[in-house]
């Protein structure tokens, strides 16, 4: 099974009923503790699995990779590097992205802190976006 190709397997019904049904065990046996039955995920444990959020990528190969060697995802706490105030223009600024409510002046600030002093452009890149080699 392991060195028989995905689309091989995706194309054979009977072969991939029995994936199926090992994967399932395999996850119950390995992955459940950390992201729950159902794949649901624990905050700053696991993610989600279930959503279409995906970290590293959501393919098949991305997803096997993963499973195969792991990901190493860390932001650092940045307290004490940034003061109050610009955590919560940051914060403001990251709400700001996704179309959620903002303070629109802080989240102003939050931009300029962002994409030069605060170093989260260099993990989120500037727009934002992430880098999924990375996790972020």
């Amino acid at each position: 099974m392991a060195a028989t190709p995905f689309d091989q397997i995706s194309k054979d019904a009977e072969f991939m009923q029995f994936v199926q049904s090992a994967g399932k065990t395999l996850f119950s046996d390995n992955c459940r503790p950390c992201h729950q039955e159902g794949g649901a995920g624990m905050v700053g444990l696991a993610p989600n699995l279930v959503d279409d959020s995906w970290i590293y990528g959501g393919t098949y190969e991305k997803i096997q990779e993963t499973i195969t060697v792991g990901r190493n995802g860390m932001m650092p706490p940045f307290k004490g590097v940034l003061k109050d105030e610009q955590i919560i223009q940051v914060a403001n600024y990251v709400l700001s992205l996704s179309g959620e409510a903002h303070a629109a002046l802080a989240a102003k600030a939050g931009e300029e802190i962002f994409k030069t002093g605060g170093g989260c452009a260099a993990c989120h890149g500037p727009d934002g976006k992430g880098n999924p080699a990375i996790g972020s």
